[in-house]
């Protein structure tokens, strides 16, 4: 494969394009960073309230009381100015002052997070320390705190304060290791975190949220041993805690031990079967590990616990369609459509199986209902190019027209699908007018003069891909497909071979691993006569991808030099890819093996 060709989308290869199983990893796990829970500065109202202090009783204020409120009034009316105008240290002044007269926990905050704005640790720390003195039970102050102090080094600062987290949280009857494990790991600097929470062990050895948020540091700490020790600790405490079950999988996955930590969610899902999360978990592993019967009776199961959970729907739908069990995913996906859940996504894989199943019309109007979302330009595309098969090509060149409009991102590839519906309805002569009036409206454009390249060659037109090859050259001297392809075609179509190698070795220099770039250089050397040299190419790129064009030339080296049989495995495991692959096919027909 020495010319790395783009394919549009929606293109033809011979089979029938498959949806992308990716989607369903959308909704996947998201690994130990996603159990990172942020530290929690918004209060409840009811904590709000109690930091309001009481109104004093009224009485008639003496002079200096009167000047002081106005004073106070002064510096929030000049606080709430200077913020507006982004005169962050005048706004930070002001409301620390007003923070320090009238004892006001919102100023002090206020104050606090302008000076973290400024990057003034020493200003923000002394605003902080303020806005906890004000409001002892607050966690945002708190928690600030911790991150200020782990900035600035002070671990006994930030250790104290994270235990009053860990108080604030248990008054309020809730647990507050997690918030400590937020705050702790905010600044992303984990070893520091680790070495508070392993404090946090150490002092609340009893309680088994203090060992699951230290477990939970720890893996994202990459300390896999100290986070394992830590989650069985947490199952010894409490045996019924089933996102310690979780972590621990994942624990065992990232060891590599997929089969351990399959068998420890199965455990788990036997001894809670009523737990969504728990049976969500296992499912989704189960998909990673291509296990995808499995996966699919575990959303089942799912479906019957949560019957309105879009997600579970969607993922059984995409299952059953990897299973060939098309009738049931219709089924899954039509659900999404009464529930007006996913539609976009419903009604791209409804398209799909009516596109499978020769039902064109069908497959028209489910992908004219995607509106949006990741698979709106795939659909359409897809439906212009059913349009075109079925003999309304204006139609479709107007739906690409359009698409290239709305999403200039994908223009090139969505030149390139037009250009091929041409090529096949209209004919070469269409496709190169195409093009240049593409490249009117795209002067220059890379993407373009490198799809009217790979055209050229194929229409024979070596003067025009090696025009336009040039010019991207010309203005990026490293692009290494532009490289690789005129190099190539050189060598292959060409007596320029000396010439060819130049541009091939600068290719190979920019990427040496590139199993195409390593098929050129092995051509090239081929046609040069270097027929060992050739070899160690050849074998290098046949190692790092079975292509047919690739095979076809490993294999023509192999008979050259009397290999024959090897030269037959190579055309034969070729021929498994792509058994109509043009230039294999005429590479067999020029040997006559």
């Amino acid at each position: 494969m020495n010319i790395e060709k783009r394919k549009p989308f929606g293109a033809s290869t011979g089979a029938r394009c498959k949806p992308l199983w990716a989607a369903l990893l959308l909704i996947g796990l998201g690994g130990c960073a996603a159990l990172h829970q942020p530290a929690t500065t918004d209060k409840p109202a009811a904590e709000t309230a109690a930091e309001k202090p009481a109104p004093a009783p009224l009485a008639k204020p003496a002079e200096s009381d009167q000047r002081l409120d106005a004073d106070t009034v002064f510096n929030v009316l000049a606080g709430e100015v200077a913020t507006q105008r982004e005169r962050f240290p005048e706004a930070y002044r002001y409301n620390y002052q007003v923070a320090v007269a009238a004892r006001d926990p919102k100023a002090a905050e206020r104050a606090a997070r302008i000076g973290v704005h400024l990057g003034d640790n020493e200003q923000a720390q002394d605003a902080a320390r303020l806005w906890a003195e004000l409001a002892p039970r607050s966690l945002g102050a708190r928690q600030l705190l911790v991150m200020l102090a782990m900035r600035q080094d002070d671990m006994e600062l930030a250790y104290g304060q994270l235990r009053a987290v860990v108080e604030v949280a248990r008054q309020r009857e809730g647990d507050g290791f997690l918030h400590a494990m937020g705050a702790a790991t905010v600044e992303k600097d984990y070893a520091a975190a680790l070495e508070l929470m392993q404090r946090l062990r150490a002092e609340f050895a009893d309680a088994a949220y203090a060992h699951y948020a230290a477990a939970l540091v720890a893996a994202l700490g990459q300390e896999n041993q100290i986070a394992a020790e830590a989650v069985d600790r947490t199952l010894e405490l409490e045996p019924d805690l089933v996102k310690a079950y979780i972590l621990r999988s994942r624990l065992l996955a990232g060891a590599g031990d997929s089969e351990a930590a399959l068998a420890e969610l199965d455990k788990a899902v036997r001894l809670f079967p009523e737990d969504h999360a728990l049976r969500s978990a296992y499912a989704r592993f189960l998909v990673d590990a291509e296990q995808v019967e499995a996966a699919y009776a575990q959303f089942l199961e799912l479906r019957a616990q949560t019957p309105e959970d879009p997600d579970v729907h969607f993922n059984l739908g995409v299952l059953a369609v990897q299973l060939e069990r098309r009738q049931q995913a219709k089924g899954h996906f039509r659900a999404l459509v009464e529930m007006r859940k996913r539609q976009d996504e419903a009604a791209f894989y409804l398209g799909w199986i009516a596109e499978e199943e020769a039902r064109v019309q069908a497959a028209i109007d489910w992908y004219e209902q995607v509106e949006e979302g990741d698979v709106w330009v795939d659909a359409h595309s897809r439906m212009a190019r059913l349009l075109a098969q079925r003999g309304d090509l204006n139609r479709a060149r107007e739906i690409l027209h359009r698409l290239r409009i709305a999403v200039p991102a994908h223009a090139a590839q969505l030149y390139q699908l037009e250009a091929s519906l041409l090529q096949e309805y209209a004919g070469d002569e269409a496709v190169m007018a195409f093009y240049e009036r593409a490249l009117d409206q795209h002067p220059g454009d890379a993407e373009l003069l490198y799809a009217r390249a790979m055209f050229a060659v194929s229409i024979g037109r070596i003067e025009v891909l090696e025009r336009d090859l040039r010019a991207i050259l010309a203005e990026q001297p490293d692009h290494t497909d532009a490289l690789n392809a005129l190099g190539y075609t050189l060598a292959d179509q060409t007596e320029r071979h000396a010439e060819a190698l130049g541009y091939i070795e600068k290719a190979l220099a920019l990427e040496p691993g590139s199993p195409a770039v390593l098929d050129s250089m092995g051509w090239v050397q081929y046609r040069l006569g270097n027929i060992e040299l050739a070899l160690k190419y050849l074998s290098q790129a046949f190692e790092k991808l079975t292509d047919p064009e690739i095979a076809a030339h490993y294999g023509e080296v192999l008979w050259v030099l009397g290999r024959e049989e090897e030269a037959q495995e190579a055309w034969r495991r070729g021929l498994e890819e792509a058994p109509d692959n043009e230039y294999l096919q005429r590479t067999l027909e020029r040997l006559q093996p």
